[in-house]
């Protein structure tokens, strides 16, 4: 995902999965490597969702602090206990934060608001 905002203006990180032969400069940081593509690409739906676009944007560019904000699941297989990635993300996650309509609004508004 990007480190940094282009002229120090906040906005919604770019994410995308890379292979494994790929190299990046400092305006890139890798989030999480994985042995199979299926993780990655689980990982991938997950950060793409608008609740943890959010976190991202909570660490303010901080790389330090992005582990205290972003919240990890530790497995990204299919047998997951939290989430299905076969559904819909953003809704589970809304679900086992307990956010409330105004809550969800705002998260989405915010991340909608940076692109």
């Amino acid at each position: 995902m990007s480190s940094a905002n282009a002229g120090g203006q906040k906005r919604d990180n770019q994410i995308q999965m890379v292979d494994n032969h790929s190299a990046f400069g400092r305006s890139r940081v890798a989030l999480k490597s994985f042995k199979a593509k299926a993780e990655a690409q689980n990982f991938l739906t997950f950060a793409k969702s608008y609740l943890i676009r959010f976190a991202f944007l909570l660490t303010d560019e901080s790389l330090t602090s992005l582990g205290k904000e972003v919240p990890d699941l530790l497995n990204y297989s299919d047998n997951n206990e939290f989430i299905n990635y076969s559904r819909s993300i953003d809704d589970q996650l809304y679900q086992l934060f307990g956010l409330s309509a105004n809550q969800i609004k705002y998260v989405e508004k915010v991340v909608n608001n940076l692109r």
